[in-house]
């Protein structure tokens, strides 16, 4: 039962069963939801943090910086509080991710397990964009800096007016302009050619990593049916 398969399921057991990637990986817990209401998402990936990141800063050879703390950070909660996550986010980003997605879920897998499954290989992909340029900060960070740093401002300004007009409105629905514009400045975001390659990368895995979460779950159902059993017939295995 598809359904029944995504009931309860922990982000972090989810994504330890079907990792076998070399990323580092951070669980994060006790983040505020106003993060995600500023534009953080529960999934992202930073080239370099920490103490690392300030001697980085200070750096006055910052081309030649090479970091040792890149990692890949998840917010440590239930598939089902990312999913509501993303559906809260005005950007359109939830719609725009299940519109890729449903034809490798569709009968298959719930789409929520889908979105984090995504999400993960989307962050993943980053990961080797990294890696690819031998874990230079530098090269990594001003790579279409430009490009996402417009279209950041873009999504800025449309969050803040939207708010304004909300507030003054007592209105918390979108107008159709509003909603347009949202999923145009999400669409040209996920058309930078880094966050298209991480996309790519996400979906030419997707299908290998459903599977093994399948197979994971069948496992799992397999070895409670023998406990069941093994204790019906007083079994100490």
């Amino acid at each position: 039962n598809i359904k029944k398969e995504s009931l309860d399921v922990e982000t972090k057991d989810l994504i330890c069963s079907i990792n076998n990637f070399e990323a580092n990986i951070v669980f994060d817990k006790n983040r505020s939801y106003r993060e995600f209401a500023n534009g953080q998402s529960p999934f992202f990936f930073t080239p370099v943090e920490k103490g690392e990141r300030k001697r980085y800063e200070k750096s006055e050879n910052k081309n030649e910086f090479t970091s040792t703390t890149a990692a890949i950070h998840i917010m440590d909660s239930s598939v089902e509080e990312i999913e509501k996550l993303f559906k809260q986010d005005d950007s359109g980003i939830y719609e725009y991710t299940c519109k890729m997605i449903r034809p490798y879920c569709k009968g298959v897998v719930d789409i929520k397990i889908g979105l984090v499954l995504f999400q993960f290989l989307h962050e993943v992909g980053h990961w080797n964009q990294f890696m690819s340029l031998d874990k230079n900060v530098a090269a990594y960070t001003t790579w279409n800096y430009e490009q996402e740093k417009n279209n950041y401002e873009k999504m800025r300004a449309l969050k803040d007016s939207v708010l304004q007009r909300q507030a003054r409105e007592k209105d918390n629905r979108l107008s159709a302009e509003e909603r347009m514009l949202f999923r145009q400045y999400t669409e040209e975001y996920r058309n930078i050619p880094k966050e298209k390659e991480a996309d790519e990368f996400a979906l030419s895995y997707l299908k290998e990593t459903i599977d093994k979460y399948r197979e994971v779950c069948r496992n799992k159902n397999s070895n409670s049916t023998i406990k069941r059993r093994n204790l019906a017939i007083g079994s100490n295995c």
